[in-house]
């Protein structure tokens, strides 16, 4: 049965006077949930905050805050940036530091905000004990199913709180559909039919993103998800989908070496060397049409940054856009690791991890040819450039130089909200491979792998800011968080973070 709502909006808490209101309609088809493209009177001004709540019968909602974007001079603006929120790896932490701040402009997400995996998986080891075993138990697929765990995710107080007091912006990564998905299928999605065609499970994926996250829905029947944000003349964002619009299939290390592992960097080891195919390996993954955007994505950005003409310009996306080795030996491995560390013993058996087997073939070092295409138009036309990236499970800070040593901008990278990172349960001296890593990378100015958290990014006319608020345990509701890190880019030099 259809519901009538009521919404209203004001420049009060107490809603007095009323600024706009109407009502709108929900029913099952929309699994009751309500969205509102409110229409604000003549009169009103560009980066004004309102209240809002929704009304039937009598019942009220709880208040939120939210506030429209300026449309002139800004001085400065302050994102909060987040990924990767598992509800069984622990409490929403981040989003209860978020939520009580007044200083925060706009929240980012950029992507896994649900995972679809079912109990016993990854990261639910004390999802009981916490009580925080999700629903459905088993792995999603239906709408219904996708459906139950947004309504979970969003029954989280903590949750509750961050949205009604910032608005939110947000994208999908993999884990809103299935695991390692790209445009036409997912490592996490079954190919001998028994779960369905991929092409039904991210249809129902997609339905149930578009009905309970606060995004306008496409106008047509598509998965468009990109889209820009005019901030003023200090900030053009623009959110990227590197997930499923454009994105071809992810390369395995397993097709060239013979080896049924992750693509992970402990995991993927030089076992025996004549086995590793480079030529091939290099051939396929330097394919001058492969891409992680899509054509027609990338031809959109490419209209975005030419008339755009903002201080800077803000890339919202997924995946770790930066290149990345791994520098883990043998000899740090024998010296920290546990003899039953599965992981590792692969390692122990050869002197040294081939640091052309320890890309992220997920991220952008997995379309290298792409990234070039990116950092090209990012130079061609000039821009400022910081982009924000998720996925990792760890903090991390680059600069971005071109492959003839342009500095072209800055990667803040951001830790998970509560997601295990793969290096949790790694027996190594993580300081020590932290210390090695920046060594080992020269454009990484900064590696955190030990923590949850969050990351602000701080913009004015002259400067970038990112500074990493991080969390020592997202398993007890006692907690504490510290600054953990702050990097500095400024517009006039291009030396790059420091």
């Amino acid at each position: 049965m259809p519901i009538k709502i009521k919404w209203q909006m004001s420049h009060n808490p107490n809603f007095n006077p009323v600024v706009s209101e109407g009502e709108t309609v929900t029913d099952k088809q929309r699994d009751y949930c309500v969205k509102v493209n409110a229409i604000l009177p003549d009169g009103e001004t560009p980066g004004t905050t309102y209240f809002y709540r929704f009304l039937t019968g009598n019942h009220s909602s709880e208040t939120g805050r939210t506030h429209t974007l300026p449309d002139q001079r800004v001085n400065k603006i302050k994102l909060a940036v987040m990924s990767c929120s598992k509800y069984t790896a622990g409490f929403f932490h981040v989003y209860k530091e978020i939520a009580n701040r007044d200083d925060i402009d706009l929240v980012l997400h950029l992507g896994d905000y649900i995972y679809e995996f079912g109990m016993g998986v990854f990261g639910d080891e004390d999802a009981k004990a916490l009580n925080r075993e999700v629903v459905p138990r088993y792995e999603l697929n239906s709408l219904e199913d996708y459906r139950q765990r947004y309504a979970q995710h969003k029954s989280d107080p903590d949750s509750q709180a961050m949205l009604a007091r910032h608005p939110l912006i947000s994208i999908w990564d993999d884990h809103e559909i299935s695991n390692d998905a790209w445009r036409l299928g997912a490592v996490n999605h079954s190919t001998d039919g028994s779960e369905g065609t991929f092409e039904n499970r991210k249809k129902n994926a997609i339905k149930a993103y578009f009905e309970w996250m606060p995004i306008r829905e496409p106008a047509s029947d598509n998965s468009f998800i990109h889209r820009s944000f005019q901030i003023g003349d200090l900030v053009d964002l623009h959110m990227l989908d590197t997930r499923l619009i454009g994105r071809d299939q992810q390369l395995s290390y397993s097709n060239y070496t013979g080896l049924k592992t992750k693509q992970k960097p402990v995991h993927i080891l030089n076992k025996t060397p004549k086995q590793f195919d480079s030529k091939q390996f290099h051939q396929d993954l330097l394919e001058p049409n492969r891409s992680i955007l899509g054509a027609n994505q990338e031809m959109w950005l490419e209209r975005r940054l030419k008339t755009t003409n903002a201080t800077w310009t803000v890339l919202g996306q997924q995946v770790m856009l930066a290149p990345q080795r791994w520098s883990v030996t043998k000899d740090l491995i024998e010296q920290e690791s546990s003899e039953d560390s599965q992981e590792l013993n692969m390692a122990m058996q050869k002197q040294t991890i081939k640091p052309e087997l320890t890309k992220n073939l997920d991220a952008w070092d997995g379309y290298p040819v792409a990234r070039s295409r990116l950092y090209d138009m990012v130079a061609e036309h000039k821009k400022k450039l910081i982009t924000l990236s998720g996925d990792t499970h760890f903090s991390s800070a680059h600069n971005l130089v071109t492959a003839s040593g342009r500095f072209i901008g800055a990667e803040f990278g951001t830790t998970s909200v509560t997601s295990p990172s793969f290096w949790d349960d790694v027996k190594i001296n993580k300081i020590e491979l932290e210390k090695r890593q920046l060594d080992f990378n020269e454009g990484m100015q900064f590696l955190h792998l030990r923590n949850r958290g969050y990351l602000v990014v701080e913009i004015d006319h002259e400067k970038a800011v990112g500074k990493w608020h991080l969390i020592d345990d997202v398993k007890t509701e006692n907690y504490k968080v510290w600054l953990e890190q702050t990097l500095v880019l400024e517009g006039s030099k291009k030396d790059g973070l420091i």
